[in-house]
């Protein structure tokens, strides 16, 4: 900061007034020309800032200083940053390569001057483009905060710090390490076989985390310098330990590296970290639980995909989740995002409101374990529906011709499909309630039973198989009235009018294929008229076959048939309607010479009405047998 008197520069080397590109305070050493931030002169290049002389008085004394750098990369053979020392003040030895090292971030370095005590030395900062290539693409080399200090020596030298030089690593086998002293850098090998997945693990204390013990692996080929994998954090940003898998190509030696991510800035006692080489060949195991193949996305902003995986060897190291949309002719699989941490779940979040309406979407996943195996799952035939269907109830009747209202209507869905109806009532001028169950969505039409005497309205609403609701109108769709039940059963079938046919005492005595009777359900022994029931009574021959048949004679009629022995509590065999509208029907063969009795019942006892008729019939079985012809 107080000048440049201490200082001699060549090349591009100059004093910068920049507090963006210095280390502290405003001022730094540049390698580069201003204001083009770059090292491009045309022809290969190099220059020397040289400090003046520096008496070592012992063996303790080190040269410490920041810089930063951004050239063709961190590597040896290209733009070179060398610190050199001379003894003599001319001839300089080259004592310190940065390399290794992180682009465009302060680092500092430390050089060890104990071999110099009691000399007077120079020391020079020395950068070579050592060619023309690229040199206009990156900014240069920056020096601050040069400091000559005396430090205790840690006595933590190791004997690692090359390729020959390197611990061995065996499989199975947790290693012990410290990146001691400052700017170290450790080197293993192992011997490894072509197609073996292999995982390097590497865990620093997690109690009391030490500030900067950060690693980065390098996994290195058998020349000791070419690198083939790189790995730093397990889970970027958050868990800082490498975790390396691979698939070695070939048998033989394979070396590690290992450093500081800030290399060379930090180091020390403190600064230990356990290593491990396992082997994985086995595949991680993996499937969807949200969302389930066949189904509907429901209609959110955030659609959260999640996949339950698991690895019983090296453990999961991410899982990829991938989308197609419906268009599987023109369109292709896209990375929706990777889950690194699977502490909560793996899992991804996409909006889905950049997706359009579509059917035959898809969501794949790709498990890997920290080996490099995967596993595929994936959730097929899926939808995107957002929108309601449309309903439509059908115009009502002034007035009811009986108990049982008839609702129909119209819909249609764009997508998914109705899944059911939701039907509200209103009695008189009352609110609105629902009428539970709700109607499947296959179905266009249900019956509502009222009370006589009652003015109902009606609305509806369609939901469909994503979800969808559509709003309920705000005004009935159809409004109707039910008479008094003296109008519905003003003309009670002539059993019911003579008295009564309610029960085996009173059943009326009919003949086998005698002509259909016609009744209609008006009980006269109920000021309601409701809960009407029909008995008759025949003679059957034991061996013969009957058919006992009720056929309506209304939409809203349907019938149970019941057929009790001569006791008439004995129920011997039944059978009814499918439905409002339809036939019932009761086959059966007597086991007896005897008189029996059939009862007739409305499928609801509700239901009632003059119009609320079937014709009943009793008929011998006659089996009709066709001829057999063989070729």
């Amino acid at each position: 900061e107080s000048g440049a008197s201490n200082w001699h520069s060549t090349g591009l080397w100059h004093r910068i007034d920049d507090v963006d590109r210095s280390h502290s305070q405003s001022y730094s050493w540049y390698y580069g020309l201003t204001p083009d931030q770059n090292y491009d002169t045309g022809t290969p290049n190099s220059g020397d800032l040289t400090l003046r002389p520096l008496s070592i008085p012992n063996s303790n004394y080190v040269l410490r200083f920041w810089y930063r750098y951004d050239t063709e990369g961190p590597g040896k053979i290209w733009d070179q940053r060398w610190i050199q020392v001379s003894t003599d003040g001319e001839s300089f030895e080259n004592v310190l390569q940065l390399n290794d090292d992180v682009e465009n971030y302060w680092l500092q370095a430390t050089v060890d001057l104990s071999e110099y005590a009691g000399q007077t030395i120079n020391v020079r900062f020395h950068f070579a483009s050592l060619d023309d290539q690229h040199n206009n693409d990156n900014e240069g080399w920056n020096v601050d905060d040069i400091e000559l200090i005396e430090i205790t020596p840690p006595a933590c030298a190791d004997f690692d710090n090359t390729s020959a030089e390197a611990r061995t690593l065996s499989f199975g086998e947790t290693i012990s390490g410290k990146m001691c002293p400052t700017g170290d850098v450790d080197y293993y090998k192992f011997e490894g076989i072509a197609g073996d997945h292999i995982v390097l693990n590497f865990d620093t204390p997690s109690e009391d985390p030490i500030e900067d013990l950060d690693l980065i692996t390098f996994l290195i080929d058998n020349d000791g310098s070419s690198v083939l994998a790189i790995h730093d954090d397990e889970i970027f940003g958050e868990m800082f330990d490498p975790h390396l898998g691979y698939l070695l190509s070939r048998s033989g030696t394979y070396y590690v590296r290992a450093r500081l991510w800030s290399h060379p800035t930090r180091g020390g006692e403190e600064y230990t970290y356990d290593i491990s080489l396992t082997k994985d060949n086995d595949k991680p195991v993996g499937e969807f639980t949200y969302p389930i193949s066949n189904t509907y996305l429901l209609d959110s902003n955030n659609l959260t995909l999640e996949v339950n995986a698991a690895d019983q060897d090296s453990g999961l190291s991410h899982v990829d989740f991938l989308y197609h949309s419906g268009d599987w002719l023109s369109s292709n699989w896209q990375i929706l995002g990777t889950d690194q941490d699977g502490t909560d779940g793996w899992k991804t979040v996409i909006d889905t409101t950049i997706l359009p309406e579509q059917k035959d979407i898809s969501f794949f996943a790709k498990v890997y374990d920290w080996a490099g195996n995967w596993t595929g799952a994936g959730v097929w035939n899926i939808g995107l529906d957002r929108t309601p269907p449309i309903t439509s109830l059908k115009p009502l009747n002034t007035d009811q011709e009986s108990t049982a209202i008839l609702l129909e209507w119209t819909s249609n869905d764009n997508l998914s499909g109705i899944e059911y109806y939701e039907l509200q009532n209103r009695i008189n001028n009352g609110g609105w309630s629902d009428i539970i169950p709700n109607s499947q969505g296959s179905i266009n039409h249900t019956w509502f039973i009222g009370q006589p005497d009652t003015d109902y309205s009606f609305r509806l609403r369609g939901v469909d198989f994503a979800g969808n609701q559509e709003s309920f109108p705000t005004s009935a769709e159809g409004e109707t009235s039910i008479p008094s039940i003296s109008s519905l059963c003003s003309s009670p079938d002539a059993w019911d009018i003579d008295g009564d046919d309610n029960s085996p005492a009173n059943a009326a005595p009919v003949e086998i294929e005698q002509e259909s009777k016609n009744h209609n359900f008006c009980n006269p022994l109920s000021s309601d008229r409701l809960n009407d029931e029909d008995w008759v009574q025949f003679t059957v021959e034991d061996g013969e076959t009957y058919i006992m048949e009720s056929t309506p004679l209304a939409i809203m009629t349907g019938t149970i048939l019941e057929l009790y022995a001569i006791d008439g509590t004995t129920l011997i065999s039944s059978a009814q309607s499918s439905g409002f509208g339809d036939k019932s029907q009761l086959i059966w063969t007597a086991d007896r010479d005897d008189q029996v009795y059939l009862r007739v019942r409305h499928l609801d006892g509700k239901v009632a009405g003059n119009i609320v008729a079937y014709q009943l019939r009793i008929n011998r079985f006659l089996q009709n047998f066709l001829p057999i012809i063989q070729n």
